[in-house]
């Protein structure tokens, strides 16, 4: 079993906690509307470091060397009752003579694991079956040993406990004579929530017909255990995985099973103090195959979550990587991502609260995997419970989006990964003018520029990025707003992506969109394809002001625009588009910005938009830069703003996202602290292909030298909490792997 506290904390932004929204899922920050005053610009020499956490400052993730090693069995527990868990071994029949069975520990400060002291001379040999849990509840975790199988001196089913003084373990007592035998799968938790941990066995498929699946609790009363009495008479068969924590936060353990396989589903029964519940399925598909399964709380909520390990198996870009499905009391939430480089290979992985937080946290012992004086290294990452959500910054491609040309954002390939396009427009004559170059993701990079189309968005035109023919593909698009040369006021022209190029630009409408009136895209009727907007905000006195009309798309072209609704966005508000209930269909959005930086929503129901809402009362203010996407991959749009550097001190840089519940914008939590600074141009997309929303900023010329055009990449981890990143950057003696 893995133990678990409970504490819960957030990240408040200074000033008043706000969200935001600007357009949704792929769109392209502040291309044409919001620009800061040169004043305000920060010249910065960029690390792939955030501002306020230098690896300088950063914990040693190393916390013990030497410890558990060969085939030493690694425990976790509180042994000395301070709220922080430390580390055991189990030295077993790994040494001859009066070693054998020796039992160590290594208490942890909060910060490290002190020196390694002996607690027991000899418990837990041969093929005893060992835990750890407070079984007399004082608050010190205790030894136990199962001995499931007969052998010399002793009995088959007999129990033995280990009381922990504090700073040792007495002498082993019987606590029960006949519990958890043959195959049969022994585990501990306080299944009656008296606060002393009892003993639990899972038959499973160690016997035919209706003991199959049975599971036997026999409870503690702080001196042995009760007889065995049947709480449930079918959970965890065959090769499926036991285990028992508290996943509703009722005070009472419960069990899990994950069905491993290729099935991947988690199932739960729930505790009533007397017996366990019917099993039912927590989440669809979570520790498959050889990935190593844990449990802990997370996030300190008091329920217990899940944990997967995934160590081998996958390809170098996965490898490691560590998932967390967070408990709601009544399921699971899909894996997202708190880790992506951590206990590998045949390294030992286990979970406890090491620095006494209320959150959980994962350890990894090396044991024999290294050589020299890394062998039996120990180490930690702390489940931070801060409010960075976006991992650190890191350079995805050099010299891309220069001087005055248009950075957009869009899966131009059809891979489920958003690439980086440039609209070079008039910055360069001749036979350069008007190229769009495109940059494709691997989903850790971005591929070398080429060049998709050689003449596309020029002189005035507005220029976006949507699938507007429904195949995948993101195409590109230009509005004439004002005439030009060779071209009619309001033309719509469209270039479809063909997954390597973008074809020959098309007219798809023959007046939208003019003069200031504000243009945009989205799927507004929810058909897969991308239509066109436009707001007339200001730009007319009288009936028209306010005005909001859109052309659906048919695949080829735009069906002339109709009014979906008659006042929304207006004067110097900034409009937006996106999902934000999540059904499918594309809404609109308003901040207000300036002072009262007030946040309305207009839903789609597929024909007009609903009058607006307001989603928020304060959020993207002043000349912050305001987008939409999908950070928690929750399916609904979500607004996030760019504090740039508006501000001084700790602000700069900042960036706050405020999540939809579907009906609303909770207020904005701080999920990165230095990124997108200056005249860099911010963006948002879904870069590695996870169904999360990243972040994105192009240098452009703000740097110069071999920095100037950088473009960085931020991924999202998709929840408020992680595993704290410095594991990975220091654990030098292994090859770094980012994705």
């Amino acid at each position: 079993m893995i133990e678990s506290k409970a504490q819960q904390c957030r990240g408040d932004r200074p000033g008043a906690g706000r969200p935001v929204v600007g357009r949704g899922g792929l769109r392209l920050l502040g291309m044409a509307c919001l620009s800061l005053a040169a004043a305000v610009l920060l010249l910065w020499v960029r690390v792939p470091v955030a501002r306020a956490q230098s690896i300088d400052a950063a914990p040693d993730p190393k916390w013990l060397d030497s410890f558990c090693i060969g085939s030493e069995e690694c425990a976790v527990g509180d042994f000395d009752g301070d709220g922080r868990e430390d580390v055991l071994t189990f030295i077993r029949d790994t040494r001859a003579g009066g070693e054998q069975g020796d039992v160590y520990v290594a208490l942890s400060d909060g910060a490290r694991f002190l020196p390694a002291t002996r607690w027991h001379d000899f418990f837990c040999i041969g093929p005893e079956v060992c835990k750890v849990a407070d079984f007399d509840g004082d608050g010190k975790d205790d030894i136990i040993a199962f001995y499931r199988n007969s052998y010399t001196g002793d009995s088959v089913g007999d129990v033995f406990v280990a009381l922990s003084t504090g700073s040792s373990f007495q002498a082993a007592t019987r606590w029960q004579s006949f519990f958890c035998v043959g195959q049969e799968t022994c585990d501990v938790g306080d299944f009656d929530g008296d606060g002393k941990a009892d003993i639990v066995s899972f038959a499973k498929s160690t016997y035919s017909g209706d003991p199959m699946g049975d599971v036997y609790v026999a409870l503690s009363n702080g001196a042995g255990f009760g007889s065995g009495v049947k709480w449930q008479s079918f959970f965890c068969i065959d090769q499926e995985q036991c285990g028992a924590g508290d996943f509703n936060g009722d005070g009472k353990d419960d069990i899990i099973v994950f069905a491993k396989g290729s099935n991947g589903g988690v199932y739960v029964a729930l505790s009533n103090g007397s017996s366990f519940g019917a099993g039912v399925k927590w989440n669809n598909f979570f520790c498959v195959g050889d990935e190593i399964c844990g449990l802990g709380d997370f996030d300190g909520d008091g329920k217990d979550d899940i944990v997967t390990f995934l160590r081998n198996g996958y390809d170098q870009m996965t490898a490691g990587d560590v998932y967390v499905g967070l408990s709601s009391g009544a399921s699971f939430q899909p894996g997202t991502r708190w880790h992506e480089y951590f206990c590998i290979g045949q390294e030992v992985c286990r979970t406890g609260d090491f620095d006494g937080d209320g959150r959980t946290d994962i350890v990894s012992f090396l044991r024999d995997t290294q050589t020299g004086d890394k062998r039996g290294d120990v180490y930690v990452a702390l489940a931070t419970g801060t409010a960075y959500r976006f991992e650190t910054a890191s350079k995805w491609q050099d010299l891309f989006c220069v001087g005055a040309e248009q950075c957009a954002v869009g899966d131009f390939n059809g891979d489920g990964r958003d690439d980086i396009l440039a609209f070079v427009r008039d910055t360069q004559g001749g036979s350069g003018q008007g190229d769009v170059n495109v940059a494709l993701s691997n989903g850790y990079g971005f591929g070398v520029a080429t060049r998709w189309h050689d003449f596309f968005c020029t002189g005035q035109e507005v220029c976006d990025v949507g699938d507007f023919d429904g195949d995948g593909r993101d195409d590109i698009i230009a509005f004439v707003r004002s005439g030009q040369s060779g071209e009619a006021q309001g033309d719509v022209y469209v270039a479809r992506s063909n997954g390597y190029g973008f074809d020959a630009r098309t007219v798809w409408n023959g007046f939208f969109c003019l003069s200031n009136e504000m243009c945009d895209v989205g799927d507004f009727d929810g058909d897969g394809k991308d239509d066109v907007i436009s707001f007339l905000r200001s730009t007319y006195s009288g009936d028209p002001v306010g005005d909001v009309y859109v052309g659906l798309s048919n695949g080829y072209s735009f069906a002339a625009g109709v009014r979906w609704n008659s006042f929304f966005c207006i004067a110097w508000e900034q409009c937006g588009v996106g999902d934000f209930n999540g059904d499918g269909k594309d809404d609109i959005v308003s901040f207000t910005r300036g002072s009262q930086a007030d946040v309305w929503v207009g839903l789609s129901n597929g024909s007009s938009f609903a009058s607006g809402v307001k989603w928020h009362d304060f959020f993207c203010a002043g000349d912050e830069i305001c987008s939409v996407g999908d950070f928690d991959g929750d399916g609904k749009d979500d607004g996030i703003t760019f504090l740039r550097s508006l501000y001084s001190g700790d602000p700069v840089g900042d960036v706050y996202v405020a999540l939809s519940t579907g009906g609303k914008l909770i207020a904005g939590q701080k999920w990165h602290e230095y990124f997108c600074i200056g005249q860099e141009v911010c963006a948002v997309g879904d870069f590695d292909g996870d169904t999360r929303d990243d972040i994105i900023a192009f240098i452009r010329d703000t740097q110069s030298g071999d920095k100037r055009g950088d473009v960085y990449v931020a991924l999202s981890g998709g929840s408020g909490y992680r595993f704290d990143f410095y594991a990975v950057l220091l654990r030098t003696y292994l090859p770094i792997i980012r994705r």
